[in-house]
């Protein structure tokens, strides 16, 4: 009986693998077979235990993205067995570090001023499946500031090689306007075009 109800606690939406252990505990197996099939649910629950020990401290490191500690992330997402009930999950989120990793080179390349590099990597998160619906959007997001600023800068670029210092001076307050950070290459530009210019930024 409890082996019964250990085997229908495992088909489960949320097993509690030590209570099945427990149970399994209690059958003393009355002939080979049953012995064998005891002893192999008996390891499946202790690699499922273990397995979603491993994923849930994944998904700590994870869910307060400490960068820092995805190695380890990823070190635990890697030992969770194939034949884990969590293994679909594990390969997700080993694709979701992949792609958030992917997106924070992509703003060290957007504010070192190769805004070129950044879309690429943007574009790489992108076709991660992983992503939601909201993640998705906050890249494209990303993307459209990126190119709004670049082609501000651009633009300003051309118009001071021109000559035309007032389109320049339009397009160099556009980029600030779009990009307020002094840690970014395109902002830093600007203001010292700016400055060139004669002109004093807000």
């Amino acid at each position: 009986m409890a082996l019964e109800d250990a085997r229908a606690r495992t088909a489960g939406p949320a097993p509690d693998w030590s209570a099945i252990l427990a149970l399994l505990a209690q059958v003393v197996p009355d002939d080979p077979a049953l012995a064998g099939e005891l002893e192999a649910l008996r390891a499946a629950c202790v690699r499922e235990r273990q397995d979603e020990e491993r994923y849930q401290a994944a998904v700590d490191i994870i869910s307060v993205r400490a960068v820092d500690d995805y190695p380890r992330a990823l070190e635990l997402l890697a030992e969770v067995d194939p034949r884990s009930r969590l293994a679909a999950d594990a390969r997700a989120y080993v694709s979701w570090i992949a792609a958030d990793l992917e997106v924070r080179a992509a703003q060290r390349d957007y504010d070192a001023g190769d805004a070129r590099a950044a879309f690429q990597r943007l574009q790489h998160a992108l076709q991660r499946d992983v992503l939601g619906p909201e993640a998705r959007q906050s890249v494209r997001s990303l993307r459209t500031r990126w190119g709004l600023v670049y082609t501000a800068h651009g633009r300003a670029l051309e118009a001071l090689r021109e000559g035309r210092d007032d389109d320049a001076r339009a397009e160099l307050e556009r980029v600030l306007e779009l990009e307020p950070s002094p840690d970014n290459a395109y902002h830093r530009q600007a203001r010292e075009r700016l400055a060139q210019l004669g002109v004093q930024p807000r």
